[in-house]
């Protein structure tokens, strides 16, 4: 794989051309966003990839971006790196009515549920019943804790054995937080549930009680994945590989979705990033990975619009820490810099139409060489953002 050199590349990517359309610029702090329609006018598909799980002005940016292709585009679900079964609640719920902003935050992770800038999409989606919320991980969360037990008692009998296997596991294993879980199943307890699963008829309250079920069966599974232990993607692998499941059954009753997730699982050709020192010592590659992006642009072709974010400058919540890190890439050429540099605004880089290899923040605003435009259609870069507030 060919690296360009630095001037090479600046004068490659960028001119002085007006007419140059690698990039465009931004204005009104993603209040105006006709500019990116023609990227959406035949799309169904859309991923919007943030770089750490902590990016407010990112988080805000996107809710923007989600608002316009509903409003103009007639996008009608948003999939969140959420359970499954705690979506199909919330959507229960705001069909009668009962549901208030303290449901959106116990039914998906607190990283981005009980956050500031969240609560303007859950207000949006309270206001616009038509638009669903969905979620496609199997980490269960407070709602199915607190719901999935009674629920299931509603829909069929239930045994001793069945209570006594399902609400512990439930218990320990559902919450909002990114925490360590860990709880492995049986030979005879997976049967146990699978046998639940099949006596589930397809009402609508058994569809979301079959998604609760797979996802404690993909949890088990999940956890009985090697990890660190001769490979490294083992786990993230067979992760996506279930986003990916989950996302073709929603797109196969919704007929345009938006999907909000990590950078990382949207990379469509990981074998294009250079690997980093960190990596080859413990003798691992990127080329390993097979992502949710991977699949899903494999399926879904061009149909799929894959837009990630980046920033210059500014800061990002550490939820691991708990605490908020600044950052500047400045230390080394590269795509933000650059950009940053030349515009002084937000800006939108075609990446399709740059094929080279370069440093860019886009995963996790670390200096990572990649020919990003084997990954992504495009990447907002923004001066500066700030981290997210956490509403505790």
């Amino acid at each position: 794989m060919k690296i360009t050199p630095l001037f090479l590349f600046l004068l490659t990517i960028f001119s002085c051309n007006t007419d140059n359309d690698h990039q465009m610029t931004i204005v009104d702090d993603f209040e105006e966003l006709s500019i990116i329609d023609k990227w959406v006018k035949d799309k169904e598909i859309v991923f919007l990839g943030e770089p750490t799980h902590g990016d407010g002005s990112i988080f805000s940016a996107r809710i923007k971006i989600i608002k316009h292709l509903v409003e103009k585009h007639g996008f009608d679900a948003v999939i969140f790196e959420s359970n499954g079964y705690d979506a199909f609640f919330i959507n229960e719920l705001r069909k009668t009515g009962q549901i208030s902003l303290d449901d959106f935050r116990q039914s998906t992770f607190s990283i981005w549920g009980n956050t500031e800038e969240l609560q303007e999409l859950w207000e949006f989606l309270l206001e616009n019943e038509h638009v669903e919320f969905l979620g496609m991980d199997h980490y269960p969360h407070n709602l199915m804790k607190i719901q999935f037990l009674a629920d299931m008692k509603q829909e069929i009998k239930l045994s001793k054995e069945e209570i006594q296997l399902i609400q512990p596991m439930v218990d320990s294993i559902a919450t909002t937080e990114l925490l360590p879980r860990r709880y492995y199943l049986d030979s005879l307890e997976l049967a146990m549930l699978g046998n639940l699963k099949s006596r589930l008829k397809n009402s609508t309250p058994s569809l979301r009680l079959q998604e609760g079920v797979d996802n404690l069966i993909h949890f088990s599974a999940f956890e009985s994945q090697d990890h660190l232990q001769g490979q490294f993607w083992p786990k993230f692998n067979y992760r996506d590989s279930l986003m990916f499941e989950s996302l073709k059954r929603h797109t196969k009753i919704h007929k345009k979705v938006i999907v909000w997730l990590a950078s990382a699982h949207g990379l469509e050709n990981p074998s294009s990033i250079i690997d980093p020192d960190d990596l080859r010592e413990i003798g691992q590659t990127y080329s390993d990975m097979v992502t949710l992006g991977k699949l899903a642009k494999s399926h879904f072709g061009d149909k799929m619009l894959n837009l990630v974010f980046s920033a210059y400058s500014g800061s990002f919540y550490d939820f691991i820490d708990k605490k908020e890190i600044e950052f500047r890439l400045d230390s080394v050429p590269n795509l933000e810099k650059y950009v940053i540099e030349k515009n002084k605004s937000i800006t939108l880089v075609d990446l399709r139409k740059i094929d080279s290899v370069f440093f860019s923040g886009i995963l996790g605003f670390e200096y990572i060489q990649a020919n990003w435009g084997k990954n992504f259609d495009g990447v907002f870069i923004i001066p500066e953002v700030k981290a997210s507030k956490r509403l505790d």
